[in-house]
């Protein structure tokens, strides 16, 4: 697990977790699976196999059935999030990369964690150039920070951005180390890198320095 924990900054705790597709899918078998689940109200095997091609505009509605065991379970991740309270409503986003990690699934723009779905993920290409020209273009900070870290860091295959209590703590102090001093801490030993330097909202060029940090 990679934790990123922006200094001088109250808002931000960001969370790169590589490792944290086994706590997703956990999750998935907590959340309720109807208010996961497609269309037809039963939670979705995913598909057998799928050949990676572009998706035009008119055909983003189909994205929906791609990738149906992951979007599940990311979707459940947003549910969870939302009843520990580990969210701010609509802000803050979570991602993950599928097939061979050029593409992944994000959350949609303004819509509240507690009320995402499974069949609402957007699918993205980190390379497309004119993912915000989509009619269901992406929030753009999510976009420049998460397109950023799955471009330049593959082995990150989910990132939770969040900014949970105890991290935004950490990063508002002067001194945002996290000595291994017990049991708990000892678990982020060399696993988590400080960023002491804030460059405000996280567009592409900030999201680029970010994925610098964990290359």
């Amino acid at each position: 697990m990679v934790i990123l924990f922006r200094h001088n900054d109250t808002r931000r705790g960001i969370g790169v977790a590589s490792e944290a597709w086994r706590t997703v899918s956990a999750w998935r078998e907590i959340a309720p699976c109807r208010q996961l689940c497609n269309n037809s109200g039963t939670l979705a095997n995913g598909p057998r196999r799928c050949r990676l091609k572009a998706v035009s505009i008119s055909e983003q509605r189909d994205e929906s059935l791609l990738y149906q065991k992951e979007r599940a379970a990311l979707a459940a991740s947003f549910r969870w999030a939302a009843r520990l309270n580990l969210h701010e409503g609509v802000a803050n986003h979570f991602s993950l990369a599928v097939g061979d990690g050029t593409r992944f699934l994000l959350n949609p723009n303004q819509r509240h964690f507690s009320r995402i779905r499974a069949s609402d993920l957007l699918l993205l290409d980190v390379d497309d150039t004119g993912v915000m020209e989509r009619d269901d273009a992406p929030d753009p900070t999510a976009w420049g920070l998460h397109g950023s870290v799955h471009r330049h860091c593959p082995r990150a295959r989910c990132i939770m951005h969040a900014h949970p209590i105890y991290s935004t703590v950490l990063a508002s102090l002067s001194d945002s180390t996290l000595p291994p001093i017990d049991q708990n801490t000892a678990t982020f030993f060399n696993r988590h890198v400080i960023d002491n330097s804030y460059g405000g909202l996280a567009f592409s060029e900030e999201g680029q320095r970010c994925a610098e940090l964990l290359s």
